[in-house]
């Protein structure tokens, strides 16, 4: 019983994260915000989409009820490997509220970002329906066809092509709605932050593979094709609104507040 209501919950996620593979091209630079930096030597850069987030924002987050009162906050994500999309949020209760042994497995589907006041999840779920997943907790977490992100992928090292150690595993980025993993981010080189860089590819293109009990990341990835792939920037390239009069300019910015590279330039009085 409880394998089925797992796999209907995973069943109902997948034809959009199926959908959305089949869009992504097959390149290793994630489908998200891009451009470069301006002051040389220029850099490649891309950040999180309008419709997608970082994991570690995601983990940590409140999850609120209708109302605006926190039920629950998000400890965890459980990705589907198969269809390489966030499935499951795992949540434990706040404000009041309590699950069967502390945590429970929700939907991500279920949940609704809001970015003001704080960032914050929205679930229209009530006690019992986010009660019930409690007893999918584990199953989740260990089950051969998912990936539990914090012990699974965030901080393992990295091994691409031919056995090569490219890093360690920063972040993934995922698309709201769908779950779809858009990237995975790689911190290569530098000793402890100095030097280091944390490169964003395509998740698809990547085709991350991990096991259990401590073992790494492998990638389908060379060193040379992670270390051309672009650094995520927190600011940049968010894209600017035209200004009345000057048509569908779009202007980005990087992650030093200049004007980054597009495909079309910047107005004059932008540059």
């Amino acid at each position: 019983m409880i394998k089925n209501t797992l796999a209907a919950l995973l069943i109902a996620a997948l034809p959009c994260a199926v959908a959305s593979q089949a869009l992504a091209a097959e390149s290793t630079t994630p489908q998200m915000n891009n451009g470069h930096t301006n002051r040389p030597p220029k850099t490649s850069v891309v950040s999180p989409a309008a419709d997608q987030i970082a994991a570690s924002n995601v983990i940590g987050a409140d999850v609120q009820d209708a109302q605006g009162a926190i039920i629950a906050k998000i400890t965890d994500l459980i990705v589907d490997r198969r269809s390489g999309a966030a499935a499951l949020a795992i949540v434990e209760p706040a404000g009041g509220n309590s699950f069967d042994h502390g945590k429970s497995a929700i939907a991500w589907g279920s949940l609704r970002f809001e970015p003001r006041p704080t960032p914050h999840f929205v679930t229209a779920l009530g006690h019992e329906a986010m009660a019930a997943g409690a007893a999918l907790v584990e199953q989740a977490k260990t089950g051969d066809q998912y990936y539990d992100v914090k012990t699974d992928l965030l901080g393992k090292p990295v091994v691409g092509a031919g056995g090569a150690t490219l890093g360690h595993v920063q972040d993934l980025v995922l698309t709201f709605g769908t779950g779809h993993l858009a990237a995975l981010v790689i911190k290569t080189g530098g000793f402890i932050s100095m030097g280091a860089n944390n490169h964003a590819v395509a998740w698809d293109a990547a085709k991350p593979q991990t096991g259990k009990n401590g073992a790494p990341v492998r990638v389908a990835l060379s060193k040379a094709q992670v270390e051309g792939a672009p650094v995520t920037a927190t600011m940049a390239p968010a894209p600017i609104a035209a200004k009345p009069g000057t048509g569908q300019v779009q202007i980005k910015r990087d992650s030093t507040g200049n004007i980054s590279g597009t495909q079309v330039p910047a107005p004059a009085n932008h540059r």
